[in-house]
């Protein structure tokens, strides 16, 4: 019975150590990547800028898949276009339309995020800079 009690302790520990294991290799990971970026500023603004173009397609591409705009024809936009009718070259459907079937989303997206992440690295060196001085 005691050997029982002792692995029920184990069972109940568990969670709990597993949880202070994940979170202090995670503090440990993230200080090494602090202290690689400072050493390689250049470097790390760069995987930041990928980091976030790559994330801000997979939103957009997303965020459209949702509203039903895929590569593969309207969706969920189908009540859309049923509601309009029919649909005029140029109108805000026709345009979404386009860019989903082109795959043209994942890009606008992707330079989105690129430029976001440039523009505020730009003005964040340069507040930092004038921080310093």
């Amino acid at each position: 019975m005691s050997s029982f009690r002792s692995l029920l302790k184990v069972v109940k520990e568990f969670p709990k150590r597993l949880f202070h294991a994940v979170t202090d290799g995670a503090k440990r990971v993230l200080q090494t990547l602090r202290i690689w970026a400072q050493d390689n500023p250049r470097t790390s603004k760069v995987i930041v800028v990928a980091l976030v173009a790559a994330l801000s397609a997979a939103l957009l591409f997303g965020f459209f898949a949702f509203i039903g705009f895929t590569p593969g024809g309207i969706v969920a936009a189908a009540a859309w276009h049923a509601s309009i009718g029919i649909v005029s070259a140029g109108s805000l459907f026709a345009i979404l339309q386009s860019l989903a079937a082109t795959g043209m989303i994942g890009a606008i997206g992707a330079f989105i995020g690129a430029s976001m992440s440039v523009i505020s690295i730009h003005f964040g060196a340069k507040s930092a800079s004038a921080g310093c001085s």
